[in-house]
């Protein structure tokens, strides 16, 4: 796109090859004559085996030893053989080229006449845009090799050096397409944006960044961030530095070349009830031009799939906020809820098929679905049938920045005539997300202003308050221009940073980290300083009655006077922690439905129970209270889940989290492994508990002594341990609480089998797990993937009381070497189950 002279680029001599405007079919809506005026790019087409680019001058690197070179590739392929890039001449005794052979990518160096070759195993991708990148790292015994293709590395290796390399220099010119050095002899054929060659090596973020294909310049980076070659002002991408906190994923922000600036950010899987495995990234953008102009092009949102990193769709508002600075953007029903100015507007997204495939469209709405909020509106997020919305305010504003928490009703309108949740936040707040972490909720605030970076702040929800600002449990740095954020379905932090926006580094900026990406943090780093036992279970299922007695009276469980088959069944659920556990958002059912959820703000006290029955009038169970906040009583609609069958069942707690996941099988299910079905596809249970005691006949299944999960028979019948056939709400001898039972002997309750840990974590090539066991088990130990598969069984044998080790070098059943990944061990006994997440990193 530069003029021929144009200091921002090497002098070249170009031979058969066209550079003209071509503009993709997927792009001519955007970029084409009557489009939304996004901007075109110029390539260079080499169509002949001796179209070539070639420097005027020679490239000059020389080093003792050490020395590293790399380089990139924006390019469209359309044939399998040809050479790429060259930096060779064969009259001396060192060089580097990449060239294709049979569609196999082939990284060349030549080190004192000793050639290392690496070559990508798969073939490369025709007829679309590639990031290709490539490096050398020389050591004193060794060289490395990588070639990357769109941030994923597709081939790697470092061996020895068959010969000392001592002082090397590299002095050719550089030359693209057609080359005369060895018998391939001819060019690659295809489409090419730039090419760029470095003696160094970016760092991992940038080179791992998925290319977001939006159609722009650089496949997403910045073009003005290119300086003149061998300038003094430093490089694009030697100003990406690693951060403070470690960050597991990076993608390029999409669509800076055209002048639009990152805000918002949320994914599919912010709504808990979102059930398809494929789940997209969101992000709000605005157009702001260098000098400062706004409202030039309306605002977009993108979607992005995280899998490649690569722009699915892009929408243009049509509604109010078509032009709004959009700070923060929320995801719930399919739908998209983006706040600015005291309003909230609500935009449908079309399903992805047939038209809405295409890349390019506008989103409607209509005045329905536009709301005003008592906040500025400056960011919003969904959490848990709310609406949160939130204020950026500076120290100097008169005004104290809150956040604002709407219900919404079961079509997602935002119900702005109740009373909102008020709490509290830090001032210059960018966005927040809600988060349960090892069953305590947390708000997570990111916050900008600083020079140094930006952060992220770990707040507890017990420490939030109307009238004062949070405590903050733990602070996270992040880059500079850190926006809103969203937690992903592996409880990964999706932030996105707006540093890389040309408004920014146009002018004069006090940031001295360039961050143009979307990027996550992960649970891991998130969850540090958390003191948590990981298999000690603060709550359980305690009691169930899924069998009434016939006789009216007899049967009557929830007192309501009259026998019902369904609604006098109960579950009865017992925190055992002494801590308050919040139980916001769980859900209660069997394999069939989960129709029953605590409400937002439920906690349940230490050493308290609460009882779900289910239906009917529960006002005379013991603990009820009118105020759904306070109350240990509750009751369904109609039954719980599908009705408990009183031959077998399955009782499911099931967490919002997805961390505490558990269940109870009794009678003909117990022992026949996890529930299966719709309703609980993807779930990992972490607690997974069976009993054969029968539960017919007005006798509940019960734990004897109350909340006892440590023996082996953990259900007895209840009348069995007592003269009553069941006890809802309150322990076997009728008292309201665990403690008074067991005093100063209540730590007897937890759970004493526990995997303490795995070393290292994340680990490359093996790892140990260390377990304790409180007798001796006979156990099965199985290896499963993020998806629930089964990657790796051990022999199942006898293990014993005490501390025990596993070593698991990341391999699956027949040998092979797992991919990089998130992966679970699941210990089971017939008694109990322990799950640790692991994490490969190769």
């Amino acid at each position: 796109d530069y003029d021929v002279n144009s200091e921002l680029q090497t002098p070249v001599i170009v031979s058969n090859v066209s550079v003209n405007q071509r503009t993709e079919d997927s792009e001519e809506v955007a970029r084409g004559t009557d489009g939304w005026g996004y901007s075109s790019r110029n390539t260079a087409y080499f169509y002949v085996d001796s179209s070539s680019i070639v420097s005027t001058e020679n490239a000059y690197l020389s080093a003792f030893g050490y020395f590293e070179v790399s380089g990139e590739l924006w390019v469209k392929i359309f044939s399998l053989d040809g050479n790429l890039v060259t930096w060779d001449d064969t009259s001396k005794a060192h060089g580097v080229r990449l060239s294709l052979q049979d569609g196999h990518l082939i990284l060349y160096a030549r080190l004192s006449n000793e050639t290392y070759s690496l070559v990508m195993p798969e073939q490369v991708s025709t007829s679309e845009w590639l990031r290709i990148g490539w490096y050398c790292r020389v050591g004193d015994d060794s060289i490395e090799q990588s070639i990357q293709i769109n941030g994923f590395e597709q081939a790697y290796q470092k061996i020895a050096l068959r010969a000392g390399v001592g002082f090397t220099v590299l002095n050719a010119q550089v030359q693209l397409g057609y080359t005369a050095v060895d018998s391939l002899e001819k060019s690659f054929k295809g489409e090419l944006y730039a090419a760029i060659l470095r003696n160094y090596i970016p760092v991992n973020a940038y080179r791992s960044a998925g290319g977001p294909a939006d159609g722009s310049a650089y496949m997403g980076l910045v073009a003005y961030h290119d300086y003149p070659p061998n300038g003094s002002e430093e490089s694009m991408d030697m100003r990406i530095s690693d951060n403070l906190t470690p960050i597991t994923r990076t993608i390029f922000v999409p669509y800076l070349n055209d002048e639009f600036i990152p805000q918002g950010v949320t994914n599919s899987y912010e709504d808990e009830d979102f059930a398809d495995s494929t789940g997209m990234i969101y992000i709000s953008l605005y157009h702001k031009t260098v000098d400062g102009t706004t409202r030039l092009k309306r605002s977009i949102i993108v979607e992005i799939d995280p899998e490649n990193g690569k722009v699915r769709r892009c929408f243009r508002l049509t509604g109010q906020l078509k032009t709004g600075h959009n700070g923060g953007i929320a995801f719930k029903n399919n739908a998209i809820y983006v706040a600015t100015g005291s309003q909230v507007e609500v935009y449908p997204l079309p399903q992805f098929t047939g038209s809405g495939t295409e890349k390019y469209q506008d989103l409607a709405t209509d005045y329905s679905n536009l709301y005003t909020v008592q906040s500025k509106a400056s960011f919003i997020t969904y959490y848990s049938d709310t609406i949160w919305v939130g204020d950026y305010r500076t120290s100097s504003d008169s005004n104290k920045p809150y956040l604002y928490g709407y219900p919404l009703d079961d079509a997602g309108r935002i119900l702005t005539s109740e009373v909102p949740k008020i709490y509290r936040l830090p001032y210059n707040t960018q966005g927040v997300a809600w988060r349960i972490i090892h069953g305590e909720r947390y708000l997570f605030i990111s916050k900008t202003g600083m020079s140094d970076g930006s952060r992220i702040y770990r707040c507890k929800y017990s420490d939030l308050s109307k009238f004062a600002e949070p405590v903050i449990d733990t602070s996270f740095t992040v880059p500079s221009g850190g926006e809103d954020i969203s937690f992903n379905a592996k409880g990964e932090l999706i932030n996105v940073s707006e540093s890389g926006a040309k408004y920014f580094q146009k002018k004069s900026s006090p940031w001295n980290t360039f961050y143009p990406f979307i990027f996550t943090i992960s649970e891991e780093v998130l969850s540090e300083n958390i003191d948590e036992d990981e298999n000690e279970i603060p709550i359980l299922i305690n009691e169930v009655l899924v069998d009434p007695d016939t006789d009216e009276k007899m049967g009557d469980a929830n007192n309501d006077g009259m026998r019902n088959s369904w609604q006098d069944e109960f579950v009865e659920i017992l925190n055992i922690s002494d801590l308050p556990f919040d139980l916001s958002g769980w859900k209660l059912g069997d394999d069939e439905r989960l129709n029953f959820t605590f409400p937002e703000d439920y906690v349940l006290y230490a050493h308290q129970f609460v009882v779900v029955f289910g239906g009917g009038n529960v006002s005379k169970v013991p603990g009820y209270d009118p105020d759904p906040l306070i109350t240990k009583v509750f009751a369904t609609d109609d039954s719980i889940g599908n009705g408990l069958a009183n031959s077998g069942d399955y009782v499911l707690l099931v967490s919002p989290s997805g961390q505490m996941d558990m269940y109870l099988a009794y009678g003909s299910k117990a022992d026949a492994g996890p529930p299966s079905g719709s309703i609980v596809e993807g779930i990992a249970w972490e607690v997974q508990e069976s009993t054969f005691a029968k539960a017919d006949n007005n006798n509940s299944l019960t734990r004897s002594p109350d909340g006892q999960n440590s023996l082996n028979d953990n259900f007895v019948e209840h009348l069995a341990v007592s003269d009553k056939p069941f006890s809802p709400g309150t322990t076997i001898n009728g008292l309201d609480s665990v403690v008074t039972i067991f005093g100063d002997e209540k730590s007897t309750l937890l759970y004493k089998n526990r995997i303490y840990n795995s070393y290292p974590n994340p680990f490359n090539s093996s790892a140990v797990v260390t377990f304790e066991l409180n007798d001796d088990f006979d156990l099965e130990i199985t290896m499963y993937n993020l998806l629930g598969q089964r990657v790796r069984t051990f022999e199942p044998r006898k293990y014993y009381k005490g501390s025990n080790l596993l070593r698991w070098n990341g391999t699956d059943d027949e040998g092979n070497v797992l991919p990089s990944g998130v992966y679970f061990i699941a210990i089971r006994s017939k008694k109990f189950s322990l799950l640790h997440k692991m994490v490969l990193v190769r």
